[in-house]
């Protein structure tokens, strides 16, 4: 089973033409230097026996980020005027990937005096000029490119694998309204499951300036959330369901109940056990089986699941009533 406990860096690919493969060089030494994990198209990227398309249609939702050189390759006849363009397929790849992964996060880095389609009118690209240090050349250019993607951190990022809209689906129809509950409710109380699988109440909790804290535990590998998996792990765990006055919360708890303090509330959202599965839809068994491909993506899932709900949960209910952690 594919498992990874290293905190990922962001992923970037970068395409061009292969007569700017020096500016592409450049650009990636720039962006490695800032902790971007870095792949040029020309890294071994198209394998044998397998089709460019598939491959980038793989790749397009693999990476967190892509910079296309926007470089004066060709020379095209436009309404009777000569223009300098590029690539015809560097342009298929750029807006391949601003499809699968938006605006905020794929990037031109255009040379001077390039001409782009007119649907790019009023958007302001990063510039570059060439001379002999590329590095120095493309710095400015990446340096602005680098500040849109800090921008594009902060925001949700919807894409074809689900973790973001899972998120927020966890979020506003489990962890606010359980919030939103003890903000109505006096008292709280904690029924235990019995060998018969029963419920039993056993302690009534008040609610005055504290809330039980509630723990979000994250998986480090999907697969953990399954159902038979879950079932395991949590043999040892009491299951307990949580009545306020709107509706009840099922949650776990390790220790005993007593009804003397406020007892810390766990749960799994097993509701991302649906990425696992998505990614094994949509991307091809022969990419996921490369490298660590499937370990890269779980990861990104993961990330995205607990940043999304970070950002949606108000700062200060945060630090007083939520924990992320993540599951032994």
């Amino acid at each position: 089973m594919a498992t990874s406990n290293t905190k990922r860096k962001p992923t970037l690919f970068i395409a061009s033409s292969k007569e700017s493969l020096s500016v592409a060089e450049a650009a990636k030494t720039w962006f490695e230097a800032k902790g971007l994990e870095v792949t040029i198209w020309s890294e071994n990227v198209f394998k044998a026996n397998r089709n460019y398309l598939e491959t980038l249609l793989n790749r397009s939702m693999f990476y967190d980020y892509l910079v296309a050189v926007f470089s004066a390759d060709d020379e095209a006849l436009i309404r009777e005027e000569y223009h300098r363009v590029t690539r015809d397929n560097v342009i298929f790849e750029f807006g391949l990937f601003l499809g699968r992964l938006g605006i905020n996060r794929t990037f031109m880095l255009l040379e001077d005096g390039v001409s782009l389609f007119s649907d790019w009118d009023g958007i302001k690209p990063a510039k570059f000029q060439r001379r002999d240090n590329m590095v120095s050349a493309v710095g400015g250019a990446c340096q602005q490119i680098m500040e849109e993607m800090s921008v594009a951190m902060k925001l949700k990022h919807f894409s074809m694998l689900p973790s973001t809209s899972l998120a927020v689906g966890y979020y506003f129809n489990f962890l606010n309204r359980v919030y939103e509950a003890f903000e109505r409710s006096d008292t709280f109380t904690v029924s235990e499951r019995n060998d018969k699988g029963e419920y039993i109440d056993v302690a009534t909790y008040p609610i005055k300036d504290r809330y039980p804290v509630i723990e979000v535990r994250m998986p480090s590998n999907l697969a953990e959330l399954g159902q038979d998996v879950i079932k395991k792990r949590t043999q040892g765990f009491k299951q307990v369901r949580v009545n306020a006055m709107i509706r009840t919360f099922p949650f776990y708890i390790e220790a005993e109940l007593d009804g003397t303090g406020l007892p810390s509330l766990f749960d799994m959202p097993t509701t991302l056990f649906a990425s696992y599965k998505t990614i094994h839809e949509i991307f091809s068994a022969e990419f996921l089986a490369r490298e660590n491909n499937l370990v890269h993506i779980m990861d990104k899932e993961v990330e995205n699941f607990e940043r999304t709900l970070r950002l949606l949960i108000p700062d200060g209910v945060e630090r007083e009533y939520f924990r992320f952690t993540k599951l032994a």
